[in-house]
């Protein structure tokens, strides 16, 4: 058989391909953005499944399943939860997975895996299109695989990296493998965070017990820079938040704040009022470097509280 012929057999509708899904079963989605077309289908037997583990990265979109009504059918894991999840995750109606710092590969207790390849070029073979990710990992070790056609994909890009040999995708376990990242002389990390205390302690996933995003490759990141020769370890955050009546340098955590890199790993600190350098200073050095750095509106309470603190 050929495999043009093989690859006719297995050609389905979105709808006959989610019927291989039962009540109870682990549905994973491949890195990236969800394959529409599949997750539209599986959405629309809500009625007729029950106790649906679905496990994906981030949600682009939501297709019924992350509001209210919907928990009896799909019980939502999350990898980041992303602007579209923020609700969900506030009413407790789905589950963030909590990373590791090198990032876990892999599905070996799904039972469909849902994914998105590129249509067979003349040798019959796919690719992921450009999230590479761990999908090759969760397509080896899933029970049963459902593929629909990649879309969005830029046309001009994947012609670039067409058998391009310049070019090379490595596995996320790979990329965010802080051992991998520190064999780059000079590494420059930059990473976003929402908050920064005055002891150099970064949270980039919540204020308190509000969550806003997770820690991805940040923290593999941060500690990869930092352990490479010449490295340097940056990170960004605005000076203020909600429209600058709160700020973002602020004297110790709200309770419930996720620190996503320990002060140990706290390098060089901007915001849109300059740059506070915090390697190898004392906890008073750091409050001052950092004040200096944060809105001015908020300095004076920022000095009386390091006064009291440090």
């Amino acid at each position: 058989m050929s495999w043009k012929e093989e690859y006719r057999q297995k050609l389905v509708t979105a709808e006959e391909a989610v019927g291989v899904v039962k009540s109870g079963d682990k549905v994973s989605f491949g890195g990236g953005t969800e394959p529409r077309t599949l997750a539209k289908a599986l959405a629309a037997r809500k009625d007729e499944l029950a106790g649906v583990k679905l496990n994906m990265a981030l949600p682009t979109r939501d297709f019924g399943w992350l509001q209210p009504g919907w928990e009896s059918s799909f019980a939502l894991q999350l990898t980041m939860p992303g602007p579209v999840a923020y609700k969900a995750i506030r009413d407790k109606r789905c589950d963030l997975e909590v990373g590791f710092i090198i990032p876990s590969i892999g599905a070996e207790d799904t039972d469909v895996l849902l994914c998105q390849v590129t249509p067979p070029d003349e040798h019959g073979y796919c690719s992921f299109g450009p999230a590479r990710l761990n999908q090759k990992e969760m397509v080896r070790d899933a029970k049963t695989v459902v593929a629909t056609s990649v879309g969005g994909g830029d046309i001009e890009d994947l012609k670039f990296i067409n058998n391009n040999p310049i070019v090379e995708l490595y596995s996320i376990d790979y990329v965010d493998n802080p051992l991998v990242i520190a064999k780059h002389d000079n590494m420059v990390a930059i990473n976003q965070a929402l908050s920064v205390d005055l002891g150099g302690q970064i949270a980039s996933e919540s204020i308190g017990f509000h969550t806003w995003s997770a820690a991805g490759g940040q923290p593999a990141f941060s500690a990869g820079a930092c352990l490479s020769k010449g490295g340097r370890n940056i990170t960004v955050l605005r000076s203020t938040a909600k429209q600058g009546t709160i700020s973002c340098i602020v004297p110790a955590f709200e309770p419930g704040t996720i620190v996503t890199v320990p002060r140990t790993m706290a390098d060089i600190i901007v915001t849109e009022y300059g740059v506070a350098r915090l390697r190898g200073k004392t906890q008073r050095q750091r409050a001052e470097e950092l004040i200096a750095i944060a809105h001015p509106y908020f300095s004076g309470w920022l000095k009386d509280e390091a006064r009291r603190l440090y």
